[in-house]
């Protein structure tokens, strides 16, 4: 209804006097003819006089002695400052914890930093009236784009520091995975070599002395173990990511569990022979006592992997490397992880609890006969292993 009023004593050439405000197109559509509008400056605003204006009821009265009010109530508009609206939406994807930092949407910190003066307005509304359509529906966009290229060194000083960014993929230590796959894939090859000898002189006294079907789940733990190595060299899959813990974890436990099996029944038959006792120990019950255990691991594997299954994730970490265009670089990795870590844990400790064990049988049988002896082989097991678990 104002801009109506506006608009019909602009026609008529006749007098109005109103409030108006700034920045507002209407200034800028009468700039410089005889038309333009004239401010007139009242004393300035203070709480009295704002609170001895009529309400806006009484502005609309028939009388206009009490529709003019008292003379207290004239004043200045109070200042009404610009401000900023921003979704808080806008804020949480900003700042997002479940959201790399690196990934976080610069919008919000731009909203923050970004300000435009009413000079600035009048500008955008010179422009969208100089267009001559549209004149009354508002529709900024083409006007305030054309003030923003025009105005492109401004909005960039705008942007929040490491703005703007690009994605690329992390760099590998290529020698360093090379290395990996050769040494795993040395050691498969070397596995598969001594399962096939140990096959073909199964029948020989050294074989038989040794329990040939032991040898064969210490060689069936090593492969486990050489396929997992493979498995985390390579770039990481979903598939990987399950295959890996459970070859490796089930392959520690073959090696170390049959050997701790093995060695535990020597001692007990070294120490019934010092006692001069005479004891029987099948065979059965020690390939029992090794599945029984490899089986409890097994067990543990499928209920991770059913309940919270590793998989490939994706983590963003942003450098201080710019690009020749002076964006700043993102890398890219991946890796495998399950939502909660107790899985790892219990399979770190699980792995500790083997080579302690593994330690104390090797100190039991350090003084038995060479032929009986295998504290050197567990003592290099209890090395290799150690490493392994603590760089796994």
């Amino acid at each position: 209804e104002l801009l109506q009023i506006h608009m019909a004593a602009n026609a008529t050439k006749a007098h109005f006097i109103g409030y108006w405000w700034r920045p507002e197109p209407l200034h800028e559509l009468w700039y410089g003819t005889d038309a333009h509008l004239i401010s007139v400056y009242l004393p300035p605003a203070t709480n009295d006089c704002i609170n001895s204006r009529n309400s806006i009821d009484q502005r609309c009265l028939d009388d206009p002695v009490l529709e003019a009010g008292s003379r207290l109530g004239a004043c200045e508009e109070p200042p009404n400052p610009i401000y900023k609206v921003v979704a808080k939406s806008l804020c949480d994807l900003g700042k997002d914890p479940t959201v790399d930092q690196a990934l976080w949407s610069p919008a919000h910190l731009l909203a923050e930093r970004f300000e435009i003066t009413a000079l600035d307005y009048n500008d955008i509304f010179d422009k969208w009236l100089q267009r001559g359509t549209d004149k009354w529906n508002y529709d900024l966009r083409d006007s305030a784009c054309e003030w923003v290229i025009e105005n492109i060194d401004l909005m960039k000083s705008y942007l929040p520091e490491t703005y703007p960014r690009v994605i690329e993929k992390g760099e590998i230590n290529a020698k360093l995975l090379y290395a990996s796959i050769i040494m795993a894939s040395i050691a498969t090859v070397v596995v598969t070599m001594a399962a096939f000898l140990v096959f073909r002189y199964r029948t020989h006294r050294v074989m038989k002395s040794s329990q040939v079907e032991f040898l064969y789940l210490l060689l069936v733990g090593t492969f486990f173990v050489s396929t997992g190595s493979l498995l985390i060299a390579a770039p990481p899959s979903n598939i990987s990511c399950v295959a890996a813990p459970w070859v490796i974890n089930l392959g520690y436990t073959l090696e170390l569990v049959r050997l701790i099996v093995k060695v535990a029944a020597i001692n007990q038959l070294m120490e019934a022979a010092r006692k001069m006792q005479r004891i029987v120990i099948h065979r059965k019950s020690l390939f029992t006592a090794v599945m029984l255990v490899c089986g409890l691991v097994a067990l543990f594997m499928t209920v991770w992997i059913a309940l919270d299954h590793p998989h490939k994730q994706t983590v963003y970490d942003l450098t201080d490397e710019k690009t020749e265009h002076g964006e700043w670089i993102v890398t890219v990795h991946y890796y495998c992880k399950s939502e909660y870590n107790v899985w790892y844990y219990v399979t770190f400790f699980w792995n500790v609890l083997l080579l302690i064990i593994a330690c104390v049988m090797a100190f039991q049988m350090r003084h038995i006969h060479k032929n009986f002896n295998e504290s050197q082989i567990l003592a290099i097991l209890i090395y290799s292993h150690s490493l392994f678990v603590l760089l796994h």
